[in-house]
């Protein structure tokens, strides 16, 4: 159960520490509006947010893994496992995260490991009274077979995290968040004309056809920003010889989310990027002719800057400016 336990720990703790399980925040995460995520979206958000916290929560679990291996160090191990896994729940069950279940038993597991020593841990921190050492027994007669076994519970828990880098560091490499340099028209483009069968459709928040803004920062879709703010995620094929993309928006299947992501639709495009920084599909959208131009926007999107301090000083209100 600790060797389970502690490469489960190591597993999920390395994906922190490689900031790859809540991937930096992207240019559509940025431009989303805050009340249309999901309770688990917002935590990735929150997680992505902070990378150095996210680093922490990686370092400490890698830990408590590492600890596991040690037949020594299992109760240090489970005691850090129990605290990390309590705070893993109540995430999980506060932002509705699916693996709510098996969160629950990684932290019964750890529990379980640690009641041979509840006692003594009991008599320690509670009553604060002394504990005796525990004799442990000894499996291995020869001291120089007993000190090759000691080391090599440290060896598995080397061996086992350097294979999890390798494996997380090639999943990232293969469905991590993309470079800007391997996604074609990489940016936030700003719709500045919509036309639908030679009918230039104005912007207008009503509008529930015409586009505000489009975010390529994935390989296999695109994120499009609808006029009243909402974000919807349309898959794309692209074929850079003919300079075609092809967009596939599914739309929701529950029908009080309707009016909030629309209506499904397809679309196909010839692209024209000659001018720098600007594009213009023409196509299809819907079995209709229609023309599409889209800016590049120069600019990074950031969190707002704050000033750094550590009390709080002057009245306890938050303005959002």
């Amino acid at each position: 159960m600790a060797f389970v336990l502690a490469v489960t720990m190591v597993g999920y703790g390395v994906q922190k520490v490689m900031v790859v399980q809540m991937a930096p925040l992207s240019p559509h995460q940025l431009l989303a509006p805050l009340g249309l995520h999901t309770p688990r979206q917002l935590l990735w958000v929150f997680m992505g947010a902070a990378p150095a916290y996210q680093l922490f929560t990686g370092l400490v679990e890698v830990c408590a893994g590492v600890l596991l291996f040690v037949p020594r160090l299992v109760t240090l191990g489970a005691l850090l496992t129990v605290a990390v896994m309590a705070n893993v729940v109540a995430m999980n069950v506060a932002y509705d995260v699916e693996v709510k279940l098996f969160a629950c038993q990684l932290l019964v597991m750890a529990g379980f490991l640690v009641l041979p020593d509840l006692r003594r841990l009991t008599d320690v921190f509670v009553f604060n009274r002394g504990s005796a050492p525990v004799e442990r027994p000894r499996f291995i007669g020869d001291a120089r077979f007993g000190r090759l076994a000691a080391v090599l519970p440290l060896v598995t828990a080397a061996a086992v995290t350097a294979l999890t880098i390798s494996t997380e560091s090639a999943i990232a490499r293969k469905f991590g968040a993309p470079a800007p340099a391997t996604v074609q028209y990489y940016g936030i483009w700003d719709v500045e004309d919509f036309s639908l069968e030679s009918t230039r459709l104005p912007p207008l928040t009503t509008d529930t056809v015409r586009w505000q803004r489009m975010m390529f920062d994935a390989r296999d879709y695109v994120c499009v920003q609808n006029m009243s703010g909402t974000m919807i995620v349309a898959f794309i094929k692209a074929d850079p010889s003919r300079k075609t993309l092809s967009f596939d928006h599914g739309g929701k299947p529950h029908p009080e989310l309707k009016e909030m992501f629309g209506t499904p639709w397809k679309a196909e495009f010839s692209c024209d990027d000659a001018t720098p920084d600007v594009l213009v599909l023409t196509g299809m959208y819907e079995n209709h002719p229609a023309t599409v131009k889209l800016r590049r926007r120069r600019m990074r999107f950031f969190l707002a800057p704050h000033e750094r301090q550590w009390m709080l000083r002057g009245m306890p209100f938050f303005f959002y400016v």
